[in-house]
C-alpha cells in the first residue's frame, strides 16, 4: 500500500454517514440497506439534534428527509452547510417537492436529491459517489497539511542550523578576544558593575565571562537557564547591575525572566537587562522593548560593541534604578568609618539587626579609602566629625583611586558638625545622638532612596 492509499484507507475508516428522518421505519430501512457496505452510520429523528451532532463530530455525508416537524430538510441542510461546508448532502423528497429541491441543488444547498421511494442500488451508488467526492477534498486537505508541516519542519531545521552556526561564530569571536595579545579596554564605570550571564550555551557564557574578566571586570556570575537566574537574583547575598541573557532559555524564557525581574519591586537594584541572542525576530525585539529591556544584540557580536553599549547605559540617565527597603539592605556591603570604637560597635549592632550582607570597620580615613579600593561598598556610614585629612574631598579621591563602588551611598551619623564642609562630603542626612534602631532604619532608607541614579 502506497502513501496515498494509506491516507485514503484511513479517511474511509473514519468516514461517517448521518441519516435524519422523523419516521423510525425509514431510518431502520436505510440503515438496513447500507449495513453491508462498511459505512459508519448514525441515525437521528430530529433535525435539531442532528445540527448539534454536526457541531460535535465530522460526517462525510448527510442523508435527510424533507418533510419533518419543526424544520424542513432543506432548512436543515442549509444550516448543516454553514457548519460543515465540505460534508456532502442528499435530500430525500416527494415528487411534489421537486421544484424546491431543484432550486436547492442549483444554489448549492444540496449535492443531489432522490425521489421516494428510492432504488436501493441507486441510493448506494449515489452514496458511494458522494463519499468518494468527499474523500477527494479530505485527501487534498490532508496533503496540504502534510506539505505545510514538512515546510515548517524543514524551516525549523534550517533555522536551528543557522542559529547553531551563529552560536559557534560567537564562541569563536569571544575566544579570539580572550586569546588576543591586545588589551581589552573596558571603562572603569563598566568594570565595577556586577554581571549575571544567562545562556544555555555555556561555551558562549564562559567565553564572555573570560573576556570581561580579561578587561578587568571582577564580579561575573553564570546561570544556564532562566529558573536558576531567578534564584540567583532572589538570593539575599547577591546584587546584579547587569543581566545579559539569551532569549531562548530553558525552564523560564528570557522574556519571562525580564518581566519577572521588572515586576520585583523589592529588589534593591533594577538591573540593566540586555538580550544577546541568535534569534533574529522583529516580534521578539518589540516584545523586549515593551518589557523594558535595555538592549537587543544579535549573535555573533563584537565585544567592543557590547562594552560601548554598557558604557552608554551607565553614563546616561538610564542607570540601574535602586529601590531600597530593609530587605534590600540585606544584599549590601557597608563601610563604617568612625574613630570612636563605642560608636563603631553600636553601628555594627544596628547593621547586624538589619542583616546587612557584610560590613567593614575603619577608624580612620586612610583605612576607609583602602577598603574602598579593595571592596565593593554600597553604603558608607561615616562620622561627620571625622577630621582625618585623608577623608577630606572624598568624592574626587574616590574617582582618582579607582574606587570599586559604582555609586557609594553617603550616610552621616551622630551629629552635624559646626562647619559642614569639615565633614569631607556634603552631608544631607543626620542621625541624632541617642538614635534608635528604628531611627537608623528610617534614615538609612531615606538617604539611599534620595541618591540620584
Amino acid at each position: 500500500m502506497d502513501y496515498l492509499e494509506s491516507i485514503r484507507a484511513d479517511l474511509i475508516h473514519k468516514a461517517k454517514i448521518l441519516i435524519v428522518d422523523d419516521e423510525p421505519q425509514i431510518l431502520s430501512a436505510l440503515k438496513r440497506e447500507l449495513r453491508g457496505e462498511g459505512f459508519q452510520i448514525v441515525t437521528l429523528d430530529s433535525p435539531m439534534e442532528a445540527l448539534l451532532a454536526i457541531q460535535r463530530e465530522e460526517f462525510a455525508l448527510i442523508v435527510s428527509d424533507n418533510r419533518m416537524p419543526g424544520m424542513t430538510g432543506l432548512d436543515f441542510l442549509a444550516k448543516a452547510k454553514t457548519i460543515a461546508p465540505i460534508t456532502k448532502r442528499i435530500l430525500l423528497t416527494g415528487k411534489t417537492e421537486q421544484i424546491d429541491a431543484i432550486r436547492a441543488f442549483n444554489s448549492g444547498v444540496i449535492h443531489r436529491f432522490m425521489d421516494k421511494p428510492w432504488s436501493k442500488e441507486e441510493l448506494i451508488q449515489a452514496i458511494k459517489e458522494d463519499i468518494d467526492a468527499y474523500l477527494v477534498v479530505k485527501m487534498e486537505q490532508r496533503l496540504d497539511q502534510i506539505k505545510m508541516a514538512t515546510i515548517k519542519r524543514r524551516s525549523e531545521q534550517l533555522d536551528y542550523a543557522n542559529r547553531q552556526l551563529l552560536e559557534a561564530k560567537t564562541e569563536l569571536n569571544l575566544e579570539r578576544s580572550k586569546s588576543a595579545d591586545t588589551e581589552i579596554v573596558i571603562p572603569k564605570e563598566v568594570k565595577v558593575l556586577r554581571f549575571l550571564l544567562v545562556d544555555k550555551n555555556q561555551g558562549v557564557a564562559k567565553g564572555l565571562e573570560a573576556a570581561l574578566r580579561k578587561g578587568g571586570v571582577e564580579n561575573v556570575a553564570l546561570a544556564p537557564d532562566g529558573l536558576e537566574a531567578l534564584n540567583r537574583v532572589d538570593k539575599a547575598e547577591e546584587i546584579f547591575d547587569v543581566i545579559i541573557s539569551e532569549w531562548d532559555l530553558e525552564k523560564v524564557s528570557g522574556l519571562n525572566l525580564l518581566k519577572t525581574i521588572r515586576a520585583r519591586q523589592e529588589l534593591p537594584v533594577q538591573p540593566h537587562f540586555i538580550f544577546i541572542t541568535s534569534l533574529s525576530n522583529r516580534e521578539a525585539v518589540e516584545y523586549a522593548h515593551l518589557a523594558h529591556a535595555d538592549g537587543y544584540l544579535l549573535k555573533p557580536f563584537e565585544l567592543g560593541r557590547l562594552v560601548n553599549h554598557l558604557n552608554e547605559l551607565v553614563s546616561g540617565l538610564d542607570r540601574p534604578q535602586r529601590l531600597y527597603t530593609i530587605t534590600g539592605i540585606k544584599k549590601m556591603q557597608v563601610l563604617v568609618a568612625n574613630p570612636d570604637s563605642t560608636k563603631r560597635l553600636f553601628l555594627q549592632k544596628c547593621l547586624g539587626t538589619v542583616e546587612a550582607k557584610k560590613y567593614f570597620l575603619a577608624d580612620s580615613g586612610t583605612k576607609a579609602l583602602n577598603l574602598l579600593v579593595k571592596e565593593h561598598i554600597d553604603v558608607i556610614l561615616y562620622d561627620a566629625t571625622l577630621k582625618d585629612p585623608t577623608w577630606q574631598n572624598l568624592r574626587p579621591k574616590l574617582e582618582s583611586i579607582g574606587c570599586k563602588s559604582d555609586q557609594p551611598i553617603m550616610v552621616t551619623n551622630y551629629q552635624s558638625p559646626d562647619k559642614p564642609e569639615e565633614s569631607g562630603v556634603e552631608p544631607k542626612f543626620w542621625l541624632k545622638p541617642g538614635f534608635s534602631q528604628d531611627d537608623f532604619n528610617r534614615v538609612l532608607i531615606e538617604s539611599m532612596q534620595a541618591i540620584e541614579p
